[in-house]
C-alpha cells in the first residue's frame, strides 16, 4: 500500500483526466502530453476537448481533475491560474483586405462576414468584446463550430475571422491565410488559463 501510495505522489502511475478548450486542447496540449508521457510512461492521461464554458462545467461536475482553457469568467469554486499569454488575430484569405503595415479599417472589416466559434467559446467572447469596443459591428456572422471549419472558410475567401495566433501559425507561415490587426486598436490579448478545483 505504501508503494502505491508513494507511486501516486510520484506520478509513476495512476490516471489524470484532464479538459482543455480547443485552442491549448488541439494547438498546445499535444506537445505538452508527448514531454509528459515520456516523463512519465505509467501515467494514463485522458483527455476531453470542448468550448471554454463546457470544460468548466466538466470541471465543477468533477469528471476532469484539471483543465486549459481560454480567457474565463469563472464560478467562485474554479481557480483560474495564468499559463501562457496569447494574441487573437484577424484572418483573411490574402489580398481580401486592404492591409496598410498590417493592419485593416475598421469600415472593412465590419463589412465583411465574419467567421465565428460558438458563444460559449472564450475566442469568441474576447473577439465580440474588442470588435464592439472599436465600434465595429460585422455585416454578417456566421457561427462554426471549430476553428478548422472557420479556417477553411476563411482561405476560400468567405469571410474574416478572429483566432488565436496559436491555431492560425501554420496557414499563415504558408500563405494561405493573411494575419492583420485592427487599425487604431489595441493587440487582442488574453492569457490561457489552468483552472482546478481548489480544494483538488
Amino acid at each position: 500500500g505504501e508503494e502505491e501510495l508513494r507511486r501516486l505522489a510520484g506520478l509513476e502511475s495512476g490516471t489524470i483526466h484532464i479538459g482543455a478548450s480547443t485552442t491549448p486542447g488541439v494547438y498546445i496540449l499535444p506537445d505538452t502530453l508527448g514531454c509528459f508521457r515520456r516523463d512519465h510512461p505509467n501515467v494514463t492521461v485522458e483527455v476531453e476537448i470542448a468550448s471554454t464554458g463546457e470544460i468548466l462545467d466538466r470541471l465543477l461536475a468533477g469528471r476532469i481533475q484539471l483543465a486549459l482553457v481560454g480567457e474565463a469568467e469563472a464560478d467562485d469554486r474554479v481557480l483560474l491560474e495564468p499559463f501562457l499569454g496569447d494574441e487573437i488575430v484577424g484572418v483573411a484569405k490574402p489580398g481580401l483586405l486592404a492591409l496598410r503595415d498590417g493592419r485593416a479599417r475598421k469600415a472593412e472589416v465590419a463589412q465583411q462576414t465574419l467567421l465565428a466559434r460558438e458563444r460559449s467559446s472564450s475566442t469568441r467572447r474576447v473577439t465580440d468584446r474588442a470588435l464592439a469596443d472599436a465600434g465595429i459591428r460585422p455585416a454578417r456572422v456566421w457561427e462554426l463550430d471549430s476553428s478548422e471549419a472557420i479556417k477553411r472558410a476563411a482561405r476560400e475567401g468567405l469571410g474574416i475571422s478572429f483566432l488565436s495566433r496559436y491555431a492560425v501559425a501554420e496557414e499563415i507561415e504558408r500563405g494561405e491565410l493573411e494575419r492583420f490587426r485592427l487599425a487604431g486598436v489595441a493587440p487582442i490579448e488574453r492569457s490561457l488559463h489552468v483552472a482546478r478545483l481548489p480544494r483538488r
